[in-house]
């Protein structure tokens, strides 16, 4: 009996492991897929924004204290890096991949240890690295360059006026 619930076991698990290759594929293209209609539209508004001097200096300053649109996508990539690297715990700690509904069977035997659980202890730590500052500041350097060139615009715009106005 315990030699069919090995079997069991393991044709299940074979299952798991092709569904979550299947799904992972899957969900990979219709994410990335979303992510590039995303990215392109969020390009588009922020170009279209740029007209603005004010938005344009609303982007520059979230560009340079760090905390830009680019933000949430290094933080989701960290995210998922981490994910990998717990799913990969898992498996080496279990020897199943637990990424579906799976039913596991396990028939005890008077003499057997009592499992070890997993130790809190043990769970890989989730790091996040944040972006280095000169990325951030290279990113800041197109709106401030934008900024310099609507200053010197307007500036001579508001001149040329000046000049031209008759007090009479």
């Amino acid at each position: 009996m315990a030699i069919a619930l090995s079997a069991f076991n393991e044709f299940m698990q074979k299952l798991a492991d092709d569904r979550d290759k299947k799904y992972q594929e899957f969900a990979k293209r219709l994410n990335e897929d979303r992510q590039n209609k995303q990215a392109n539209q969020e390009r588009f508004a922020f170009s279209l924004a740029r007209i603005s001097p004010s938005a344009l200096f609303s982007l520059a300053a979230t560009n340079l204290v760090g905390n830009s649109i680019d933000l949430k996508q290094h933080f989701i990539d960290e995210a998922h890096g981490y994910q990998n690297t717990y799913a990969q715990f898992i498996k080496e700690k279990t020897g199943m991949n637990l990424g579906g509904d799976v039913m596991l069977f396990k028939m005890k035997q008077g003499d057997e240890e009592e499992e070890k659980s997993i130790d809190p202890k043990e769970l890989p730590e989730f790091y996040y690295f944040s972006q280095p500052l000169a990325r951030d500041f290279n990113y800041a350097l197109l709106d401030i360059g934008l900024l310099v060139i609507y200053n010197i615009i307007f500036f001579a715009g508001a001149f040329v006026g000046f000049i031209k106005y008759d007090v009479r």
